[in-house]
């Protein structure tokens, strides 16, 4: 006979179905963020709603190993909260003038660029004018 619902299997052996990551976790002594890295990672151990198998979990954390370079979620969390401080940062530093947007300084670069360009044509004749805006041209990078 089977096991009786919600009967406890015997003192020593470890069932292979877990209700949940944390009770997964927790039941097998794996660290969840292992279990939530096998899920996200596609890990047929999550095939039945909350459920996970062991029998497909633990062999997909052995062929799997997390890497050096890997970040948990926690790290992703913090991360995340680094980069909006960063951006809050910025914002304070802009709106007191002490941090000048990319496209403002772009803007004015292209109107001083384009002032050069006119004293250029009106002081030079033809030629070396071609010359020198030819010159100029591959400097700033416009293959044109």
């Amino acid at each position: 006979m089977g096991q009786i619902k919600n009967q406890k299997p015997p003192i020593g052996e470890m069932p292979n179905i877990a209700g949940s990551m944390a009770s997964a976790a927790k039941m097998w002594q794996i660290d969840l963020s292992e279990v939530r890295r096998a899920k996200a990672g596609g890990c047929r151990a999550f095939r039945n709603g909350g459920r996970v198998y062991k029998n497909d979990l633990v062999p997909w954390l052995v062929a799997n190993p997390r890497k050096p370079g890997d970040v948990e979620e926690s790290d992703w969390k913090t991360r995340k909260i680094r980069a909006q401080v960063e951006k809050l940062e910025l914002d304070v530093a802009m709106s007191r003038d002490k941090v000048v947007a990319k496209s403002e300084i772009l803007d004015e670069w292209g109107k001083l660029i384009t002032d050069l360009f006119d004293i250029l044509d009106k002081s030079l004749d033809r030629a070396t004018y071609n010359i020198v805006s030819k010159e100029l041209r591959r400097r700033l990078g416009d293959r044109s």
